[in-house]
């Protein structure tokens, strides 16, 4: 049954049909599934218009069609070629051009000015490109997603088109280059950009200036530089970058990252500008296991939390002097890191840790710092040798020093007067005295000396006055419960000493 009704600017045109090579309507008129296309010859809109599993030539017949109110889906339709028939098609609710094998040119879609929900072209294994002709009058899209199109070496296309809901480019083995999309500045959802083996040049992105949602860039292993991303200045919700050949990361104008900040992996990266970094939230800014990494400058002045890990190509943190407070910190396995210059203007920590940087020598250089409200530790820094720069800091929720072999005293800690946690000094092998902890007074949790082998006396403590805690001192050359700690073993139900020292050599214990 075939109705046809005309008016001065529309034809519509309803098949129903029990054959399946006709147009059928399946729930409701102008919804099509079909690949018999001739019976749709002069209609200019239809709800609907499905597509697959076919065998079709030419899309000529739809050289009418302006709008599709919802999907036209054009998927796994053998012998298709090009898109030719299609050049008046202005809207669609969404696109989808899937799993053609044959298809090797979609130029034909100039004319496209809006697609409200997505365009997912995919599994088209014999298309080479997206031109800069494609798509060019497009300025409204919901989601843009490019998924596994084998063949598939550059995207021009898009000019025009300046917002998006999400996009995705992913899993392609020849895609070389984005050199389209120039307009783009609104990503209101995901940035995703992963899996491209051959990329080399995303420059057509260099207009984006907001990400809504989340942005992953990683394992696109020919992608060298991320400076298109230079005008980027908002991602509301998280990012990773990760590539085995991202060498430069310049987001310099990058402000806000509402969740963490993830930088790993990166194997051949040397050069990462944060400069213009004012905000991270979730786990902060993660920098891990970036061996070559030797330049970094951040300029988040009030910082969340940092971490600095396994970037074995940087000596220095000289680029972290715009830091003035940071929530937490931690610098370790960073197998060249000789200094903390870079902190000198840090000012006020919550957490603070600096561990196993096999060449650091001295923290000398924290002497701006007044306020840990967090814990201290200072663990595992082989070639550690004085523990200076803390001089101002006079209260921690916890302190803990340990596995050093050269580290000899700890004065740089003469004014800390307060622990509220614990205390830990711990198999610092050359360490010789602790009179730099002679201010303390109270520690709200236990106190731990052990295993340092040259430490002769713990009497710098005897002007502790509160161990809410158990107590251990058992060094190798501690021979003697301290007179001072009488009173605290005596008051504990058992002799936490005695407890402790068991297994230990000291004497008296």
């Amino acid at each position: 049954t075939t109705t046809t009704t005309t008016t001065a600017t529309t034809t519509t045109t309803t098949i129903t049909t029990t054959t399946t090579s006709a147009a059928v309507t399946t729930e409701r008129p102008g919804v099509y599934t079909t690949c018999d296309l001739e019976p749709l010859r002069g209609v200019t809109q239809v709800v609907s218009l499905d597509m697959s599993h076919c065998v079709l030539s030419s899309l000529e017949p739809l050289s009418s069609l302006q709008t599709v109110d919802e999907l036209l889906q054009i998927r796994n339709i053998t012998g298709l070629s090009t898109l030719t028939g299609l050049e008046g098609l202005r809207k669609a609710g969404s696109l989808t051009i899937m799993q053609n094998e044959q298809l090797v040119d979609v130029s034909q879609l100039t004319a496209l000015s809006e697609v409200t929900t997505q365009i997912y072209i995919g599994f088209n294994h014999a298309l080479l490109s997206i031109p800069s002709a494609a798509f060019q009058n497009l300025q409204t899209c919901g989601t843009l997603l490019f998924h596994n199109n084998e063949e598939l070496s550059s995207v021009a296309g898009f000019r025009n088109l300046n917002e998006v809901d999400g996009l995705f480019f992913r899993y392609h083995d020849s895609l070389v280059q984005v050199s389209g999309l120039t307009s783009l500045r609104t990503v209101k959802q995901d940035l995703t950009i992963m899996y491209n083996t051959k990329l080399a040049n995303i420059g057509g992105l260099s207009a984006v200036a907001t990400v809504g949602g989340h942005v992953f860039v990683f394992e696109n292993d020919e992608l060298a530089s991320l400076d298109s991303l230079i005008n980027l200045r908002s991602i509301a919700l998280s990012a990773t970058f990760r590539g085995a050949g991202l060498s430069t990361l310049y987001l310099n104008s990058l402000q806000t990252v509402g969740g963490t900040l993830d930088i790993q992996w990166c194997a051949e990266l040397t050069v990462l500008n944060l400069q213009s970094l004012e905000l991270v939230g979730g786990d902060g800014l993660v920098l891990e296991q970036n061996k070559k990494l030797f330049t970094l400058t951040i300029g988040w002045e009030n910082a969340g939390t940092i971490s600095i890990d396994h970037c074995d190509g940087l000596s220095s943190l000289s680029g972290l002097s715009s830091i003035r407070t940071v929530e937490s910190l931690t610098i370790s396995y960073n197998q060249a890191l000789v200094s903390l210059s870079g902190l000198s203007s840090l000012q006020s920590a919550g957490n603070l840790e600096i561990s196993s940087n096999p060449m650091l020598t001295s923290t000398a250089a924290m002497t701006g710092l007044t306020t840990i409200t967090g814990s201290l530790v200072i663990s595992n820094n082989d070639n550690l040798v004085e523990l200076a720069g803390f001089g101002q800091v006079t209260s921690t929720a916890g302190l803990s020093i340990d596995n050093h072999l050269r580290l000899t005293t700890v004065s740089g800690l003469n004014n800390l007067a307060t622990v509220s946690g614990n205390v830990i000094l711990y198999w610092n092998a050359a360490l010789v005295d602790i009179d730099g902890l002679s201010a303390l007074r109270e520690i709200g949790g236990t106190l731990y000396i052990r295993g340092n082998f040259d430490l002769e006396d713990a009497d710098a403590l005897a002007g502790v006055q509160r161990i809410d805690g158990s107590l251990t001192i058992c060094s190798f050359g501690v021979g003697v419960v301290p007179l001072w700690a009488d009173s605290f073993v005596s008051a504990k139900t058992e002799d936490a000493c005695t407890i402790a020292c068991k297994s230990c050599t000291c004497p008296t214990c």
